[in-house]
């Protein structure tokens, strides 16, 4: 018997796989997804098969099912299914998303003997790992091909993959994009680890995913406080009156530090459950409550830093107050940047060299002139990041130049890169025959927070083509700029803001942008456009900024 359950991904090309080279004929489609509640909480619902149900109609309603499947744990879903199948099915092993402005085309074939293959084809938009990891693939195609045969005179499903279909608009209802803390290396941040887990029952999908562990992108570059061989005591996590109780089984961790990390990591992770006001951890029935949560890095990402025909200043209301540098940018100046976490350093571009300047009590001074391009961005820890021809360069304030390779990216050539305000992450814009291709890595560090590398570098296959621009907002989201295109979806030179790990949402702008930066949120944007005019965005609306101010940026 032929059983297939396939989701491919190709940046240009469909392919399908269930016996077929091209999408099946069939009839008009007709309206196909699950209802939603008009209150929330929003739980999706879908009834079990009716009797006598022809395979289409069998399979279709299956579907809908499955959809509805997370709220009541696939139990309808499971009764389209062969007895001797609905004992083995594990849908959550894998998740695919179709585009929710079309349907699935859904035809049968020939019975022969009892038996006959339905197959269901659908415009795929993302998939899902059993462990909440999400890959979107704009290109893709799912094709899947359902196994039916007679039980008791109806129709079933027999042996399914482990897997199941669901547009995007009833996973977006069903599901929630959190994000798993993890200890960066240098023990005083938390970096984001974003999932996709079933809104019911948030927390607990959140503490097993904090005992699993990173994702593997950003495995190296961050730690873990939970011992090995801890797991979830047979209590779980109890919430009353906004108070979770968390109880793990494993060993105490040795030092008090590891301790501190360990509730700091739980806490700010199980924060995200709207329920839940305070945690208490408990290992091994020692309670952690006197273990101090660290404070973390402060940020200043709102500053904006500007730059006119003969200085850099930071911007009051639409006034431009210069800074006191040691020299003055010329005309020809461009790109500036400043520290996301303190004003006293700042760079930019001159005919070619980076510029570098410490303020403050250590004032320095440095002229690189080791080959580089794209705006500056600065990291926490004060290195000056710049894309070079064999990867990327980081430089202190006193020129001293570390060269940092792209590990997994052979011959990649980046023109700019941005590093996330945690320093964990890079976003690059590589050149392409088509215009910018955005790509993202993880920043690997020593304990003292110097870069060594950029691991795990993976194209970011929704934005293949025409980014002329990226900026981060906070370490979980960002901006993408998009350059008119005649065809394609860079059509208009929009904004986008993406989430780590998620979707992207379409920001209105008022031109063309040619280049931008944004503040701790898609709210606060700046913007150049092709007429070289300067636009900032506060809220909602856009202000043209005057006409002496050649750039505007955020911090970072």
């Amino acid at each position: 018997m032929v059983r297939r359950f396939f989701f491919f991904f190709f940046a240009f090309s469909l392919f399908f796989l269930a016996g077929c080279t091209s999408l099946p004929d069939a009839s008009a489609p007709q309206p196909f997804d699950v209802s939603v509640p008009d209150s929330a909480p929003i739980q999706l619902a879908a009834d079990g098969p009716s009797l006598d149900s022809d395979p289409n109609t069998l399979v279709s309603d299956f579907l809908l099912a499955c959809a509805a499947g997370v709220n009541d744990d696939f139990a309808t879903a499971r009764l389209f299914l062969t007895s001797a199948s609905a004992q083995e099915w594990n849908p959550t092993e894998q998740v695919l998303i179709y585009d929710t402005a079309t349907r699935p085309v859904v035809k049968s074939g020939e019975e022969k003997e009892g038996h006959l293959l339905v197959s269901v084809n659908a415009k795929g938009v993302a998939s899902l790992d059993s462990d909440g990891v999400l890959t979107p693939s704009p290109e893709a195609q799912i094709a899947a091909s359902f196994a039916l045969v007679k039980e008791k005179g109806q129709w079933r499903i027999d042996a399914p993959e482990n897997a199941f279909i669901i547009s995007q608009a009833s996973f977006n209802a069903a599901y929630e994009l959190a994000h798993l803390y993890f200890p960066a290396t240098t023990g005083d941040a938390l970096v984001p680890d974003p999932r996709w887990y079933p809104s019911r029952r948030l927390a607990t999908h959140l503490l097993k995913g904090l005992i699993g562990g990173p994702e593997e992108t950003i495995a190296r570059v961050v730690t873990t406080a939970i011992p090995g061989g801890t797991s979830l005591s047979s209590q779980g996590i109890e919430i009353r009156e906004g108070v979770a109780s968390v109880f793990l089984d494993g060993p105490l961790p040795e030092t008090a530090s590891a301790r501190s990390l360990l509730r700091w990591q739980m806490t700010h992770t199980l924060a995200q459950d709207t329920s839940i006001l305070a945690v208490d951890v408990k290992v091994s029935g020692i309670d952690l409550v006197d273990a101090p949560l660290p404070e973390g890095p402060t940020f200043s990402l709102d500053t904006r830093i500007g730059l006119n025909e003969s200085a850099i200043g930071v911007l009051s209301v639409m006034t431009l107050v210069p800074l006191k540098l040691s020299e003055q940018p010329r005309a020809t100046a461009s790109a500036p940047a400043m520290s996301p976490v303190t004003s006293d350093l700042v760079a930019w571009r001159h005919e070619g060299e980076l510029r570098i300047e410490k303020t403050g009590g250590e004032a320095e001074s440095a002229h690189v002139t080791h080959e580089s391009s794209g705006t500056p961005s600065i990291d926490r820890f004060g290195y000056v990041w710049a894309a070079a021809p064999e990867g990327a360069i980081a430089v202190r304030s006193d020129a001293s130049v570390i060269e940092l390779a792209l590990e997994g990216s052979k011959d990649l050539s980046i023109r700019s890169l941005a590093i996330s305000p945690d320093g964990a992450r890079a976003l690059m814009i590589a050149e392409g025959e088509a215009g910018g291709a955005l790509w993202i890595g993880a920043v690997l560090r020593d304990s003292e927070g110097a870069p060594r590398s950029i691991l795990g570098v993976e194209p970011l296959r929704s934005y293949a083509t025409g980014v002329s621009d990226v900026a981060w907002t906070d370490g979980t989201s960002f901006v993408v700029a998009l350059a008119r295109s005649d065809e394609g979806r860079g059509s208009g030179g929009g904004l986008v803001e993406v989430d780590v790990g998620g979707f992207g949402s379409a920001i209105s702008t008022p031109d063309d942008v040619v280049s931008l930066s944004a503040g701790s949120s898609a709210r606060n944007l700046c913007v150049v456009d092709v007429q070289g005019k300067v636009h900032c965005r506060s809220g909602a609306l856009w202000q043209e900024m005057p006409g002496t101010v050649k750039e505007i940026r955020f911090p970072g």
